[in-house]
């Protein structure tokens, strides 16, 4: 999960799912070997960050800040006056989707809440949810995050998979805690 919003590794452009394999030139085999060279990383420099996403090897750069002003974005993110967006699914109701052959990414909603802002807006049960405004999804956790940082009352658009077809649905997010 890449959270709090405008976060180093969001600004990059990498989700959750997204397996880092090299770090400023260093190789990656594990969390803690990469949480060890972000720290020996000064602020402020930029990197370049290799990761895999969907069986794809990818490149992008980031730039590292303070732990204080990472605290501080979680702090802002955390006290926003709108609110947190609301989808109206379950986390634990969810499975990871991961199928390279049929080239299908997401997560597979188990369970809409009735009447919640899925349901109203025409989302089943048994949708792959494969990006959610515009960022793809590939981990339960992604996707609540995503949905939590949705400003509640805006349009978003869902891309998913129904029955092997490919649908865009766009939402109104509802309002949470």
């Amino acid at each position: 999960m890449v959270a709090p919003p405008d976060s180093p590794a969001d600004k990059a452009g990498l989700v959750g799912g997204d397996i880092i394999t090299s770090f400023d030139g260093h190789a990656v085999a594990s969390e803690g070997q990469i949480m060890d060279l972000l720290e020996q990383t000064p602020v402020g420099k930029t990197v370049e960050v290799v990761y895999l996403r969907d069986g794809l090897t990818k490149k992008t750069l980031m730039t590292t800040i303070s732990e204080a002003a990472f605290d501080q974005l979680k702090q802002v993110f955390n006290n926003r006056p709108e609110g947190k967006g609301v989808f109206g699914f379950e986390r634990d109701r969810t499975k990871r989707i991961s199928n390279p052959e049929t080239k299908t990414y997401g997560v597979r909603i188990d369970l809409v809440d009735p009447n919640g802002p899925a349901d109203l807006f025409g989302i089943k049960e048994g949708d792959i949810i494969t990006d959610f405004d515009k960022t793809p999804i590939r981990t339960s956790e992604e996707l609540l995050s995503r949905v939590r940082r949705a400003i509640p009352k805006n349009v978003v658009e869902v891309g998913l998979l129904r029955d092997g077809q490919a649908l865009k649905i766009s939402m109104t997010m509802g309002r949470g805690r």
